[in-house]
């Protein structure tokens, strides 16, 4: 079937053209259709409107300013038939399954009729009605993907288009199949995590699968761009959501499969079914899976005949012709060497710029990916060495003399562990291992106290910070993550203590002597701080009802600076007055390990900042780095209280944690305390350059942090500037070449 360009096509595709009578449906014939979206933003003439209620918004209530637009239509879906709790449970497992995604086009016009009339005496058909304009009924045998591929003129049959699955992995193997297909001269686009679009020109989305329409839409304009391939990565959720059931997959791949969603999925075997049912769209002769674990061998079980990439395999237990083992990996300083062995060919040795086991088994799957495609084994293992590392992906800083600071996007508790142990593997024996990890709020919570038992298993030191919580309490995450480390207040142990007779009552006194001393500090302080804020505002009084023109520049740059100061010192107020009312050993001193006065860790050391820096370096011998005072993020998030004064001393019966709810503090923190030849893992945001609070989203980079800490450039900002340097070195030249020297 071919999209005529109107809607009596699209009637047609749904099947529900019967609905119509014969006046109407002349009408139909020449409504022109340019589109199909579900932002009504993006509405213009001829634009098939596909309405849904969301959360924060009815676009029934605006159907008058979408029909302005020029909307020719609005397609509802048609309701689920519910009888009871049974069918609702049924249904809910389906959908968390993937079970109910139709990934083929199935005709059945009595049932696509029935629908339609099951809408006529909904509020949305009246809705639809009262603002006279069309309405459509998507069926529910029927896909919003594969109509808007039919309406987008089928977009991903003019592209090759592969997708990868995985809990972790995705974005590296995406990456590296779009490098592998560039140096083969294609041009490819990529669909994923860090954004769409060409390598180095991407366009952030805020879903690592895009918007069944988006999605469409997007495939069409990089086809009509000159694409070639599509590789994109595929999420669970946005396969269920059913936003890739129309796309037509070339190829794909199967990465790994550990804990995460489990707030949509339930439980892991939803989950897993959620990934096999994706792959069974992929042809099984150019679908790679990676069998290292179980989740990929019971998956290649299921799929036969596809192609599977193992590691530390003498050999492949099905088809050598279709398998692809590293054999052996040396871990270098700053690479992977690899030996690589095809079926039961000659192991051929290549070198990959990324770091960790998992990153070869992420390489491996790419290049099972192309090898699938028919791409030459030997070229591929000449250009791997030219692969260039994803950012926020075990993304490397160093300088001289100065310790490692790795950014990682992981988020889970399988990829915080693998992070960890591949940062051991590339690590020296004297080296100590400082992780920063933070967990999403209103995300999964159970994957929080796994994700910290990883962190100060795998880690000499683990801090526990901010990772945007989103609408949900920080001191909540922490106390959540905390639960591995220590499952009780301090309040409550003390008290068990004091009945077991194990402390003896001047403990308990001494405790609560310390807390009221923090909460005199604190008083103490916000006396302060509201007198120089008074002060301050008096001075900026001068400028009150002024015209900005008629000041000098050293007026305004002067009014300038007494604003910033007013500003920061309000930020400064806000948070000490939140921390009157908090359980403040958990929300703002952090270091909840210290909550054992028999181990004398609990600390209450305050002062003013300049004291207390020069305290903290007083205190800790092995601090070693200076960070900087004059940096963005050093001037945004100034020392306030709750720093520990030094790093905990690790024992048998120790914690190896401290807390620090300031996630550049808790960064800076690390930093200042690893010697040169340690390495810090800063782990949750990666590519990532925002933080997301309930009402605020502000700008924040782990990658930026690095740099500043460091005194280097961003890679992207040297290779730039590396460019504009060689540019005007060539323009200098052909300048001197073009010289005329004349003779008196």
């Amino acid at each position: 079937m071919k999209f005529e360009g109107n809607i009596a096509s699209v009637c047609e595709y749904l099947e529900i053209s019967s609905v119509f009578n014969e006046t109407l449906w002349q009408l139909l014939l020449r409504f022109k259709v340019t589109g199909i979206e579900c932002d009504s933003r993006r509405v213009t003439k001829g634009t098939i409107f596909y309405a849904r209620k969301g959360a924060h918004y009815d676009p029934f209530a605006h159907l008058e300013e979408i029909k302005a637009k020029g909307a020719v239509a609005v397609l509802i879906d048609a309701p689920e038939e519910i009888k009871d709790e049974a069918d609702e449970q049924e249904l809910q497992q389906k959908i968390r399954s993937g079970n109910h995604v139709n990934t083929h086009y199935i005709s059945d016009k009595e049932a696509s009729v029935a629908d339609y009339h099951a809408t006529d005496n909904t509020p949305e058909a009246q809705a639809i009605s009262a603002a006279k304009m069309v309405r459509l009924v998507l069926p529910r045998h029927k896909s919003l993907s594969a109509l808007a591929g039919f309406i987008f003129g089928e977009p991903s049959q003019r592209v090759r288009v592969i997708g990868v699955t995985g809990t972790n992995g995705k974005s590296t193997i995406t990456h590296l199949i779009a490098q592998m297909l560039n140096a083969c001269g294609h041009k490819c686009a990529v669909f994923g995590t860090l954004g769409f679009g060409f390598l180095g020109q991407f366009e952030h989305t805020p879903n690592t699968t895009l918007d069944a329409i988006t999605l469409q839409r997007e495939l069409k304009h990089y086809a009509d761009l000159g694409a070639e391939y599509v590789v994109m990565e595929v999420s669970s959720i946005g396969f269920c959501e059913g936003r890739v059931a129309g796309v037509h997959f070339y190829a794909g791949g199967f990465s790994n499969l550990s804990r995460d969603h489990l707030d949509y999925h339930l439980t892991m075997e939803d989950y897993f079914t959620s990934k096999l049912n994706f792959l069974r769209m992929v042809p099984s002769s150019r679908l790679v899976i990676n069998c290292q674990y179980d989740a990929g061998r019971r998956m290649a079980e299921a799929i036969p005949n596809c192609y599977e990439v193992t590691l530390s395999k003498e050999r492949s237990d099905n088809n050598l012709a279709h398998a692809l083992n590293i054999k052996r990996i040396n871990y270098l300083p700053n690479s992977l060497e690899l030996f690589v062995s095809k079926g039961e060919r000659t192991t051929m040795r290549t070198e990959i710029k990324l770091l960790g086991e998992f990153n070869a088994e992420n390489y491996a799957v790419a290049l099972g990916i192309m090898l699938a495609m028919g791409y030459d084994y030997k070229f591929l293992l000449r250009e791997s060495p030219k692969l260039r590392p994803i950012t926020g992906r075990m993304e490397c800083f160093t300088t001289e003399n100065m310790p490692r600071l790795i950014v990682d996007y992981a988020h889970t508790p399988d990829g915080v562990e693998q992070a960890l142990k591949a940062v051991q593997s590339h690590s020296s024996d004297n080296s100590r291992i400082f992780v920063v990890l933070g967990c999403g709020g209103d995300r999964d919570k159970g994957k929080r106290p796994i994700m910290a038992t990883k962190a100060s298993v795998y880690a000499d030191y683990a801090i526990f910070t901010a990772d945007n919580p989103r609408t949900e309490s920080l001191s909540n995450i922490l106390e959540d993550m905390m639960m591995a480390i220590v499952p009780q207040s301090c309040d409550e142990l003390l008290e068990q203590k004091l009945e077991a007779g194990e402390i003896a009552p001047e403990v308990v006194a001494n405790w609560q002597e310390r807390k009221q001393r923090v909460a005199s500090y604190l008083q103490s302080k916000q006396d302060e701080v509201q007198a120089q804020i008074a002060g301050v505002s008096l001075d900026l009084l001068n400028y009150k009802g002024v015209d900005l023109t008629d000041l000098t520049p050293q007026q305004l740059q002067q009014k300038q600076q007494w604003q910033k100061e007013h500003d920061r010192l309000k930020k400064l107020l806000d948070l000490l007055q939140q921390s009157k009312h908090k359980d403040w050993i958990k929300a703002e001193l952090g270091s909840i390990e210290s909550t054992d006065p028999k181990n004398e860790l609990l600390r209450c050391d305050f002062a003013s900042d300049q004291e207390f820096e020069e305290m903290r370096r007083q205190k800790d011998s092995e601090l070693v780095n200076h960070a900087p005072s004059n940096g963005d993020y050093a001037q945004d998030h100034p020392v306030l209280i709750g720093l520990p004064v030094g790093l905990p001393q690790t024992g048998a019966s120790q914690r190896n944690v401290v807390v620090l709810g300031d996630r550049y503090q808790a960064i800076r923190f690390a930093f200042e305390h690893a010697r040169k030849q340690d390495c810090v893992l800063i782990a949750g945001k990666g590519h990532e350059d925002y933080q997301l609070f309930a009402n605020d989203t502000i700008h924040f980079s782990d990658r930026e942090i690095c740099c500043e800490l460091l005194g280097i450039k961003l890679p992207e900002q040297q290779e730039a500037a590396d460019q504009e340097a060689a540019a005007s070195a060539a323009s200098q030249d052909k300048d001197s070449g073009n010289a005329v020297t004349i003779k008196e």
